[in-house]
């Protein structure tokens, strides 16, 4: 009988275990957002490819596409200034953006190239 009341025993807890695992929070999602946008050439206009995205504090970065896009993606939520730099463009600073849980933050820039260091005479 001893041995009966302890197998039903057993079988309570771990059917109450299983109920509990079962009605526990379910894994949480994770808190990060997307920066998307887009980098144009300030002057003509032209989408530009191959500039650098980043986020400041680093998180995360990327590079722009052939139509001048990027998407920065799983940056944890928090707030960020978005850093660009290509070659022959001035670096280009954002104000301060909110990357909110699952959503995504717009973040376009205008750079504008270089000019070219006048020639120097002797």
């Amino acid at each position: 009988m001893r041995t009966e009341r302890w197998k039903r025993g057993g079988i309570v807890v771990l059917v109450l275990m299983i109920m509990q695992l079962g009605c526990g929070e379910k894994a949480s999602e994770p808190e990060i957002g997307d920066i998307t946008g887009t980098v144009t050439d300030s002057i003509t206009g032209e989408k530009l490819s191959g500039v650098t995205v980043s986020t400041d504090p680093v998180t995360t970065s990327a590079q722009t596409d052939s139509q001048g896009a990027f998407t920065l993606s799983g940056v944890p939520v928090g707030e960020y200034v978005v850093k660009t730099h290509k070659e022959g463009y001035q670096d280009a600073v954002s104000e301060q953006k909110t990357v909110l849980r699952n959503e995504v933050t717009q973040a376009d820039f205008l750079l504008r190239p270089l000019l070219p260091e006048p020639p120097q005479f002797p």
